[in-house]
Protein backbone atom coordinates (compact mmCIF):
# COMPACT_ATOMS: atom_id res chain seq x y z
CA UNK A 1 0.00 0.00 0.00
CA UNK A 2 1.44 3.37 -1.26
CA UNK A 3 2.51 6.26 2.03
CA UNK A 4 2.74 8.85 0.01
CA UNK A 5 1.08 10.52 -3.31
CA UNK A 6 4.38 9.17 -5.57
CA UNK A 7 3.76 5.80 -4.30
CA UNK A 8 0.41 5.93 -4.83
CA UNK A 9 1.01 7.47 -8.32
CA UNK A 10 3.25 5.19 -9.07
CA UNK A 11 0.35 1.98 -7.92
CA UNK A 12 -1.95 3.30 -10.48
CA UNK A 13 -0.34 4.20 -13.57
CA UNK A 14 2.58 1.12 -13.74
CA UNK A 15 0.33 -1.73 -14.21
CA UNK A 16 -1.89 -0.10 -17.19
CA UNK A 17 0.96 1.08 -19.22
CA UNK A 18 1.63 -2.04 -20.95
CA UNK A 19 -2.07 -2.46 -22.27
CA UNK A 20 -2.67 1.00 -23.98
CA UNK A 21 -3.36 -0.09 -27.33
CA UNK A 22 -5.24 2.21 -28.96
CA UNK A 23 -6.52 6.49 -28.18
CA UNK A 24 -9.87 5.19 -26.62
CA UNK A 25 -8.05 3.23 -23.86
CA UNK A 26 -5.31 5.74 -23.41
CA UNK A 27 -8.27 8.38 -22.91
CA UNK A 28 -10.01 6.63 -20.32
CA UNK A 29 -6.81 5.61 -18.55
CA UNK A 30 -5.54 9.01 -18.46
CA UNK A 31 -8.99 10.70 -17.48
CA UNK A 32 -9.42 7.96 -14.10
CA UNK A 33 -5.45 8.97 -13.78
CA UNK A 34 -6.20 12.37 -13.17
CA UNK A 35 -9.28 11.34 -11.18
CA UNK A 36 -7.24 8.96 -8.92
CA UNK A 37 -4.78 11.94 -8.59
CA UNK A 38 -7.28 14.32 -7.42
CA UNK A 39 -8.93 12.21 -4.58
CA UNK A 40 -5.82 11.82 -3.16
CA UNK A 41 -4.16 15.09 -3.21
CA UNK A 42 -7.77 16.04 -1.55
CA UNK A 43 -8.15 13.49 1.10
CA UNK A 44 -5.86 15.24 3.40
CA UNK A 45 -7.19 18.70 3.29
CA UNK A 46 -10.56 16.75 4.08
CA UNK A 47 -9.39 14.83 7.33
CA UNK A 48 -9.18 17.76 9.32
CA UNK A 49 -13.01 18.38 8.30
CA UNK A 50 -14.67 18.15 11.40
CA UNK A 51 -18.47 18.41 10.20
CA UNK A 52 -19.93 17.19 6.77
CA UNK A 53 -20.82 21.05 5.77
CA UNK A 54 -16.86 21.50 6.09
CA UNK A 55 -16.27 18.26 3.82
CA UNK A 56 -18.95 19.64 1.27
CA UNK A 57 -17.11 23.07 1.35
CA UNK A 58 -13.34 21.32 0.28
CA UNK A 59 -15.14 19.11 -2.39
CA UNK A 60 -16.91 21.97 -3.96
CA UNK A 61 -13.55 24.30 -4.19
CA UNK A 62 -11.77 20.86 -5.29
CA UNK A 63 -14.32 20.69 -8.08
CA UNK A 64 -14.02 24.19 -8.97
CA UNK A 65 -10.03 23.76 -9.26
CA UNK A 66 -10.39 20.64 -11.87
CA UNK A 67 -13.12 22.56 -13.64
CA UNK A 68 -10.59 25.78 -14.47
CA UNK A 69 -7.68 23.38 -15.31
Amino acid sequence: MAHTLAEAQVEVTEPVKQYRTNSADKAAHDRIVTLVNAMLQLQPRLAPANTTHDRAIESRRERRAQCRS
